[in-house]
């Protein structure tokens, strides 16, 4: 579960935290990997995917790391090799075709899970069919 980006390295981030772990689940943080260390959250969900290189250096293999990409193929696929754990990817109605087309092509020939990024209520039996996780509107 990505963390509010309001979440603030205090008790009540770590009390987050820790409710959203035990429901089983893990709790990233958005770009902050001293705000994971602080509040003891699983992992970092980056929206620069060109930072993930660098920080799967400084978390190990441990700690969860994902990307947010560009509808690209090329694009996700460097952040999969430069080690992200998931890569994901925003879906609107604009584009929900093209990201359709990526997604089925990125279950079929890619290991590393996809996570379709909801920006608007739509349909998710489409979605859901080619990602491994959705992740509704806020």
């Amino acid at each position: 579960m990505l963390l509010p980006r309001d979440t603030k390295a205090d008790a009540a981030g770590r009390a987050l935290v820790k409710r959203i772990q035990d429901s089983d689940r893990p709790a990233l943080v958005c770009d902050d990997p001293d705000l994971r260390a602080a509040i003891a959250a699983d992992g970092v969900h980056l929206t620069e995917p060109a930072r993930v290189k660098e920080l799967r250096r400084k978390l190990g293999d441990g700690l969860i790391l994902g990307a947010e990409c560009p509808a690209e193929r090329h694009a996700c696929m460097v952040a999969a090799e430069d080690g992200a754990d998931y890569i994901a990817i925003r879906v609107t109605l604009a584009n929900r075709g093209d990201v359709l087309d990526l997604l089925a092509w990125w279950q079929e020939m890619m290991t590393v899970p996809v996570v379709a990024l909801l920006d608007e209520a739509m349909d998710r039996a489409q979605v859901s069919a080619s990602a491994d996780f959705i992740s509704p509107p806020a």
